[in-house]
This record gives structure tokens, C-alpha cells and sequence, in this order.
């Protein structure tokens, strides 16, 4: 930006025009066929598809991240914020509550 405010209009003028002007007739055609998904009915389209099945080493590493999971939200405090700031926050919410 400071390079452009140093320049003299002429050599303004001159990077402009060695660029290549702008094509706005392609930003106005519609996109060609094949470019959009086809809508099918969903009962077509679950029919396809196989069903998802766990085996038990899916199912033995799903149990042990649940356990992990819980094991962390246990660790969290009770409540985010301390009874002084709740208070606060409380005294604010009904000040402002019409």
C-alpha cells in the first residue's frame, strides 16, 4: 500500500493496464450440467448403502473413550464460576430484563 502511494499517477495508470481485464461474462453462465449432486429419494438412497456394523474391537474402544469421557467430565467443577461472580452475573441478567 505504501509502495502504490509513492508511485506517480503515470506508473499507476501503467501496472493497470498491463493487467489483464476482468472476464464478468463467466461469472453470469450458469454452471454446466453435471456440476450439481442429483436429488434422489431417500428411500433410494439408504438402499444403496450397506449398514454400519461394530465389530467388538469397535465396540472395546468406543467403551474405553466413553470411560475416558466420563472420567473427565467428573474432573470439571460443579459450577463455572465462583458465588461472587454469579451473583454478579444474575444481578446483571434481571437489571436488564424488561
Amino acid at each position: 500500500m505504501t509502495l502504490l502511494c509513492r508511485l506517480p499517477v503515470p506508473a499507476i495508470l501503467l501496472l493497470a493496464a498491463c493487467s489483464p481485464p476482468a472476464d464478468f461474462e463467466s461469472a453470469r453462465q450458469p454452471p454446466g450440467p453435471g456440476t450439481f449432486p442429483q436429488i434422489r429419494p431417500l428411500n433410494e438412497v439408504l438402499a444403496t448403502g450397506t449398514p454400519p456394523a461394530l465389530t467388538e474391537t469397535d465396540a472395546a474402544a468406543l467403551r474405553s473413550r466413553a470411560a475416558v469421557l466420563q472420567a473427565r467430565a467428573a474432573a470439571l467443577p460443579a459450577t463455572a464460576t465462583d458465588p461472587e461472580t454469579r451473583a454478579r452475573l444474575d444481578a446483571a441478567i434481571t437489571a436488564n430484563t424488561p
